[in-house]
């Protein structure tokens, strides 16, 4: 670098430079070396391009600059560094981590629940689906043994979608079905032979057990690649699908009791004393003294977050007779009114029912009505025989159940042999969707005695089912 040069920047560059071996081969070997820009400054005399010195001559300027030219590519800015900060913990992607204690408190109560069924697995291995069911009807165990059975009972789910055949086969012998096919498999079976038999407007007839009272004697099922299978083993396996449902709703009732309830009230001996009998109570025990056949299985209804079925609304109405201030008159579903016949009057009730609301009130002050309106919410009204008024109650205050529920307090009316003045009672309002039926007994509970409670709070709603529950309990030790 001459005298006064100033660096200004250091590239690099590869050159291809030519060197004679010691053997006098010529070779090419690449160089790397900087490439440097600078600026020269002519302090020396001019330097003649000839060879010679000429201080005259204007081809050369007093100030040179001599540069290497490098590539386009080589002066393209070097890419600025990319700074990625990280947290202190990154997460890893992928399967997420076990949890142990999860994983080992759900084995436990797996093995618990197994466990619980091994007498009846062991009484039942190796038996046909009909000796099973059977057998359960004779032994009738406990909610929380049959439970954990048909939690293993085992289910054949290569089964579904399969083609299915039903024929006429009166000598055919039946094999020996340890096994039950899925729910869905045993449902298209069995209307698949209600069409074949009967039409699509008439169903077999199955008894409260599950056993046909039709006659479809003979007829065998085949599916494609699985098996045959009589008649009666398809709702024998039917039979056994709706045990295990109803033991599931059993097992939410004991533990909405045992986990909720207990928590609340203040009398946890007492749900105690009900969680450990409907646990070892047979499902479909019937239950004494009520004066209509309603079975365990008819008050796990009563559990939170469900509906009140018709045999627990009624059940209850048992309950408040006990007050010997009233009656009741239990209406079933009340369907819409037809518009086809507008001209034609709709009777809502049957001549039996509206006599049995005048011999009522010819005797005690009160008649309780609970309405169930089209299957799908409880309204319902009280008649006073001495204010003569009916009071009518929908937990929603809904307009189209107000009309419904008018039209039928007005048939009373018309039914009475004194005058009665009809009154809606506007409070108080459900919040879910599901307590239209606890609201009802609470309001006909209200119109015969002062030991109704008044909370309608979130927790006071699941204080007043225990009690409906424990009411009905209570019924049941008497007998």
């Amino acid at each position: 670098m001459t005298k006064g040069a100033e660096e200004l920047d250091v590239l690099t560059a590869v050159l291809a430079v030519e060197v004679e071996t010691a053997a006098g081969a010529r070779v090419v070997v690449p160089v790397v070396v900087p490439t440097v820009v600078v600026a020269v400054v002519n302090d020396a005399p001019d330097i003649d391009v000839a060879g010679g010195n000429n201080d005259d001559s204007d081809d050369v300027p007093s100030t040179l600059q001599t540069c290497v030219q490098p590539n386009l590519a080589d002066t393209a800015p070097s890419p600025q560094p990319v700074h990625i900060k990280l947290n202190g913990r990154v997460v890893p992607v992928g399967r997420p981590r076990l949890n142990r204690n999860e994983q080992r408190a759900k084995a436990k109560a797996d093995l618990k629940e197994f466990n619980q069924g091994m007498k009846l697995r062991g009484l039942l291995r190796e038996r046909d689906v009909r000796e099973v069911v059977a057998a359960l009807k004779e032994i009738q165990p406990g909610l929380r043994e049959v439970g954990s059975f048909l939690a293993t009972f085992q289910v054949l789910g290569k089964a579904v979608g399969k083609p299915l055949a039903w024929r006429l086969d009166t000598n055919y012998v039946s094999d020996n079905v340890r096994y039950r096919l899925p729910e869905p498999t045993v449902d298209r079976a069995l209307e698949q032979l209600r069409e074949k038999l009967c039409g699509e407007t008439e169903e077999i007839q199955l008894d409260s057990d599950g056993e046909n009272v039709g006659g479809a004697d003979g007829y065998v099922l085949s599916i494609e690649k699985i098996g045959t299978y009589t008649r009666e083993q398809l709702e024998d396996m039917k039979w056994i699908w709706n045990l295990q449902r109803t033991c599931r709703r059993g097992l939410s009732l004991c533990s909405w009791l045992n986990i909720e309830v207990k928590s609340l009230v203040e009398e946890p001996v007492a749900v105690g004393l009900a969680l450990n009998e409907f646990l070892n109570a047979w499902p479909y025990k019937v239950i004494p003294g009520f004066g209509f056949d309603i079975a365990m299985a008819d008050l796990f209804c009563i559990r939170g977050s469900t509906w009140l079925n018709d045999d627990a609304m009624r059940a209850f109405s048992v309950f408040l007779k006990s007050y010997k201030n009233n009656a009741a008159v239990m209406i079933p579903p009340v369907k819409k009114p037809s518009r086809k016949n507008s001209t034609q009057s709709n009777v809502l009730l049957q001549e039996k029912q509206l006599a049995e609301i005048r011999a009522g009130i010819s005797t005690v002050q009160y008649v309780l009505v609970p309405i169930n309106l089209s299957g799908v919410h409880w309204g319902c009204l009280v008649i006073d025989g001495g204010s003569k008024t009916i009071q009518m109650y929908d937990s929603m205050n809904s307009k189209k159940n107000t009309k419904r529920l008018k039209a039928i307090a007005l048939e009373i009316v018309s039914a009475l042999p004194d005058t009665y003045t009809v009154l809606n009672i506007e409070g108080p309002l459900q919040k879910d969707g599901d307590s239209c039926g606890v609201f009802a007994c609470l309001h006909l509970w209200k119109s015969v005695s002062s030991d109704a409670p008044t909370d309608v709070s979130t927790a006071g709603i699941t204080k007043l089912r225990w009690m409906l529950l424990y009411a009905i309990w209570k019924m049941k030790c008497r007998w």
